[in-house]
């Protein structure tokens, strides 16, 4: 079995046992994730590590590619929505424990490092809001207008031997 292989197979067995505690993550435990649905908890974790950063319903569709087993965008956003956030970080914490003797190159471990802007959305009172210069259109004194949007920066470290993130 290729290294690759095993990292996929160690990240699957974290998140079904994340789903099998989902309890522990949902605001609501005693309703949430508790119905049959298209989409349970781990369909949810597992669509959800996957999206590539597309629009939700183009994520939806490569996730589902059969229409009969495809939730609308609003179905996947009520799932979300019972969910704590912490979820993702206790799973990228706990894949990265079952790394017990990291490759090394040279004694060193090979990081990648990305740093992204993440859209989130509009709320003119977010901490996360910033002013945007822009030229919507050309005016006669070619002056920048200013818009609003909220957005998040995050520096992502990327372990390239053991292919995986780091928290």
């Amino acid at each position: 079995m290729t290294k690759k292989h095993q990292v996929f197979r160690q990240l699957d067995s974290v998140t079904d046992k994340a789903a099998e505690y989902i309890n522990y993550f949902a605001y609501h435990p005693s309703k949430d994730f508790t119905r049959k649905r298209k989409m349970d908890a781990k369909t949810f974790i597992k669509t959800t590590l996957a999206m590539q950063g597309n629009c939700l319903n183009k994520e939806l569709a490569d996730a589902f590619p059969k229409p009969s087993k495809r939730m609308t965008a609003s179905a996947y956003e009520q799932q979300k929505s019972k969910v704590n956030p912490r979820l993702f970080e206790a799973i990228l914490y706990e894949f990265n424990s079952t790394l017990k003797q990291p490759a090394l190159y040279h004694g060193h471990r090979l990081l990648a490092i990305d740093g992204s802007d993440f859209a989130l959305p509009y709320d003119k009172h977010s901490p996360f809001l910033c002013n945007i210069h822009t030229r919507k259109k050309p005016l006669a004194d070619n002056k920048l207008t200013t818009k609003g949007a909220c957005l998040i920066h995050a520096n992502i470290l990327y372990d390239i031997a053991n292919c995986c993130y780091l928290v």
